[in-house]
This record gives structure tokens, C-alpha cells and sequence, in this order.
């Protein structure tokens, strides 16, 4: 297994399968130029994993330490961005990711309809809030939830 690092200070495994995205991929499936995201994709399987980070200021990083208030943001802004698209929160959760606390929601929506099912978790490196999200279809949902719990126990923080 291939290991990645992102932004210089996040690790992430590739697993097989998997390969890395091009900046021009990265921008026809968001519709964006957005330097700050990094993807992986399984086209067999129809799963990408994304990255995208924000640092953050010594004053606004002060009132990010409380995760749970950065993630429920994070799913309304998602909300907005899967708007027309029948997106729908499943629900928030806790985990630990590189022995440190992480926060995540899974939610659904359609696309080209096909019914897709995604997670995002919210790490903190730092000043640095890193939204990690696993999308795939949900007639897939069990065999990609393996897939993600692979690679979110293989994130390792470089610093």
C-alpha cells in the first residue's frame, strides 16, 4: 500500500486500487480550482476520497477548538453545496483519528440518479482543520464502509 502526503503534514494511505487524481480531475468533479484539495479515486469500485484544508488564524483557530461546532458548519455548508442534488444528513459521530479527536457526519444525495452515500470527518493539525470525505454508491455502502475505516485508521499526522 502507497502512502501520500497532504499538505505536508497529514499522511494518508492509497489503498489498492486506488490512485491519486489529477488537478484537472480534482476540478471537473467539483467545478472548482480550488489549490487547497487532494483526491483519490477507485473507478472500479466508484468510491473517490477527497481532502481539503483550511488554515487558520491565531484568533479564529481559538474558537475552532471545539470540533462538534466546526463540523455541524461544515454539514450545513454541505447542505447548501448538494442542494438539487436530494441531500440528506444520516447523522453526526465521533472518532479518533492518529490517537487524536475527530468529528464526522455520513449524508446522502444523487447524482446523475445514482444514489451516493459520503461521510466527512474533521481532523485539527494545528491551525489547519482537514475535511476528509469518502463518497461511493449506496448499493456499495457496506463494502465501502470497510474501505473508509482502512484508510481513516491509516491518517497519520506528520508533525
Amino acid at each position: 500500500m502507497n502512502k501520500e502526503t497532504v499538505n505536508g503534514t497529514v499522511e494518508i494511505e492509497i489503498p489498492d486500487g486506488f490512485y491519486v487524481m489529477s488537478a484537472e480531475e480534482l476540478r471537473q468533479a467539483y467545478q472548482s480550482e480550488d489549490p487547497n484539495r487532494w483526491g483519490m479515486r477507485d473507478k472500479e469500485r466508484h468510491i473517490i476520497v477527497t481532502v481539503m484544508w483550511k488554515a487558520y488564524s491565531v484568533l479564529p483557530g481559538l474558537f475552532l477548538s471545539d470540533l462538534k461546532a466546526v463540523c455541524k458548519k461544515n454539514e450545513h455548508l454541505s447542505s447548501k453545496g448538494y442542494a438539487g442534488h436530494g441531500y440528506r444528513c444520516d447523522g453526526f459521530f465521533s472518532l479518533s483519528v492518529d490517537r487524536q479527536p475527530a468529528e464526522g457526519y455520513r449524508f446522502s444525495y444523487r447524482v446523475e440518479d445514482v444514489e451516493q452515500s459520503a461521510e466527512t470527518i474533521l481532523i485539527r493539525q494545528g491551525r489547519t482543520i482537514y475535511s476528509v470525505t469518502f463518497a461511493g454508491r449506496t448499493e456499495n455502502k457496506a463494502a465501502d464502509q470497510e474501505v473508509f475505516s482502512g484508510i481513516t485508521a491509516g491518517i497519520r499526522y506528520l508533525s
